[in-house]
């Protein structure tokens, strides 16, 4: 795909005018930890598709750390942040800061959008309590089967990637039961981002998504998966090699922050990781930095605490969030 013609041909279609409030924020984020091959062509893709179908005044706001200097001149367009770190979670808070439609779109390079995405998801926002929509991902090269839908956790709080390598059926859609969309594509209120603060000092990169999962689950907001919005990769070795990526010490730290259904004790878990050390090493590490992590766990509970407050406050969807907690800003939700 060349993706200068692209842009160029998306650039001569875009209306101009003055902005209104859209219905959806597009968020963008390119990391300078990005390890795939053709990075910027991957990022042109998307950037490209995204364009192409967005829906009418859709807000598109793209964080990179400053190298991207536009040379298709999309500036009038697209809204760009800089963001020195490559914390993806950083990136996203930034993009969260900066929207003002109802409905935000994070979606990371590679992935590429067709026509017509947005119907399927605004039916599925009609319901107050849908939080966050979970779209399938396929490759373009295999369409008929699943590249993810979605994310889990097991008892140990370990992230899990749903629906990789299934086909798309009826039964094997039935059967999954996403906690939350992954971090690749995903769609949620800006409301509840906005109540729940900055996520970019609580974790990392690959567990961006169950972190806003569990911050949206607690809150009592439930996970639509979208069946009929599906989005496409070229290659699944990103997604599917981040999906391996140890992160034990992020997901013990969000045993803390969350109320966990079948968790075990703290002794259980690290006896469980000292078993398995010799098959994974990185468990007898996590294991012991586990039991030594009393000040993030205080910075957990604070956490946790203020997921607390932002749930009892009745008029927190049309009210500035007043109380402070570890790593959060004041933000409005509204």
């Amino acid at each position: 795909m060349d993706g200068t013609h692209i842009l160029a041909t998306i650039f001569r279609r875009c209306f101009s005018g003055c902005r209104i409030m859209s219905r959806f924020s597009i968020v963008l984020p390119v990391s300078r930890g990005n390890r795939q091959p053709n990075p910027i062509q991957r990022f042109e893709d998307t950037l490209a598709s995204v364009l192409r179908s967005r829906p009418r005044q859709a807000q598109v706001i793209v964080v990179h750390d400053g190298s991207y200097e536009d040379p298709h001149g999309l500036g009038s367009e697209i809204d760009w942040i800089v963001e020195t770190s490559s914390n993806l979670a950083s990136q996203f808070d930034l993009g969260v800061a900066a929207s003002h439609g109802d409905l935000i779109v994070l979606i990371r390079p590679g992935v590429e959008l067709d026509e017509g995405w947005e119907s399927s998801l605004e039916e599925a926002f009609e319901d107050p309590q849908v939080g966050s929509l979970t779209p399938l991902i396929v490759p373009s090269f295999r369409p008929g089967r699943m590249t993810a839908a979605g994310v889990s956790t097991n008892a140990a709080g370990t992230r899990r990637l749903l629906g990789t390598q299934q086909p798309i059926s009826n039964r094997s859609l039935q059967k999954l039961k996403p906690l939350g969309p992954s971090s690749h594509l995903a769609v949620y209120r800006r409301t509840v981002l906005s109540a729940i603060g900055r996520l970019g000092c609580l974790t990392d990169d690959v567990y961006l998504d169950v972190e806003v999962a569990l911050s949206l689950r607690t809150l009592g907001f439930t996970n639509v998966l979208c069946r009929d919005t599906i989005a496409t990769v070229e290659s699944e070795e990103g997604i599917l090699a981040e999906s391996n990526r140890p992160h034990g010490c992020t997901a013990e730290r969000s045993l803390y922050r969350y109320t966990r259904h079948g968790q075990s004790s703290t002794l259980a878990r690290t006896l469980m990781d000292v078993a398995k050390s010799p098959l994974q090493p990185w468990r007898l590490s996590h294991g012991f930095q586990r039991l030594a992590a009393k000040r993030e766990r205080l910075a957990d509970q604070r956490f946790k605490q203020h997921l607390a407050v932002v749930k009892n406050t009745e008029s927190w969807r049309e009210t500035t969030v007043t109380e402070d907690a570890p790593h959060t800003t004041r933000r409005r939700a509204a």
